[in-house]
């Protein structure tokens, strides 16, 4: 994993596109003058994925973000085609960390409000506290760590801390709380402190984010940084928006020693643009 930086996250989110459902967009394409080929748009969480659950290698194409490997047999195609499919409605997301995926997005339709399973699985849990939600939520988060190769050799896990004097319970801490225990992980949330404050994100403009975070000095105790050091790392949030606050905080992991940030998420919202 590259350092991770404002700098770095800036430069990620000039690039498009900045997601990726396998389900809306196989990226198998034929060739008229040979085999067909799997092209997705970028390399950054999809290669490694790919890559650890069909054997095949996905070469980058520098000239334009693509990556692409030819599939050279009837076999290599249906493996291809296979691993699309298992995929269902993940969400690859290209951004700072070694991977970022969400399980869906939302909305079924922006217009209309429409959500996803998930999305109201996610809605329930979060503005209502619906205990049947969140634990269903843990379930299916858990479910993907054990199918995802790099995922589940992890045996840390860890959420996007709660804003400092939350007194309501923090879904995400309670997402990877419940996770651990389902997957034996040692959970290190307990180890962020805060020695400034910061806004509710929600309310802020997307230009104003990095800096609210910066402002709540956010940090890990030593023995968190002791249990990370150069070791990878799950990273929770129940809603991926515009991706700053995971970015920020995997940065802070990867400072304190981790070795890769695995993101994962309930949800992604239908737009990348929140607040602006």
């Amino acid at each position: 994993m590259n350092p991770i930086t404002f700098d770095s996250f800036k430069a990620q989110r000039e690039h498009e596109p900045r997601r990726r459902c396998f389900a809306q967009y196989p990226d198998i394409h034929p060739n008229t003058s040979g085999n067909p080929y799997f092209r997705p748009p970028f390399a950054e969480g999809i290669k490694p994925v790919f890559e650890s659950m069909t054997a095949l290698r996905l070469k980058r194409d520098m000239t334009d973000g693509h990556c692409f490997c030819y599939l050279n047999t009837p076999e290599e195609l249906s493996v291809a085609q296979e691993w699309i499919v298992a995929q269902g409605s993940r969400v690859f997301l290209r951004d700072c960390l070694t991977c970022s995926i969400a399980l869906s997005v939302n909305m079924k339709d922006v217009t209309t409000g429409e959500k996803t399973e998930l999305g109201q699985m996610e809605y329930n849990a979060k503005t209502n506290d619906a205990e049947a939600a969140i634990e269903s939520l843990a379930e299916h988060l858990a479910a993907a760590i054990a199918d995802l190769p790099h995922y589940a050799a992890a045996t840390l896990i860890v959420a996007v801390p709660a804003r400092p004097g939350k007194t309501t319970r923090d879904l995400p801490t309670e997402l990877a709380k419940r996770i651990a225990e389902k997957r034996k992980l040692t959970d290190l949330t307990p180890h962020f402190s805060y020695a400034g404050t910061r806004e509710q994100l929600k309310e802020l403009p997307l230009s104003e984010r990095w800096a609210a975070w910066e402002g709540a000095k956010l940090t890990m105790t030593p023995g968190g940084a002791a249990l990370l050091a150069g070791n990878p790392v799950i990273l929770i949030d129940d809603k991926y928006q515009s991706g700053v606050s995971a970015n920020f905080v995997a940065m802070i992991l990867q400072q304190h020693g981790a070795a890769d940030v695995y993101g994962l998420y309930a949800v992604k919202t239908m737009r990348d643009t929140d607040n602006t």
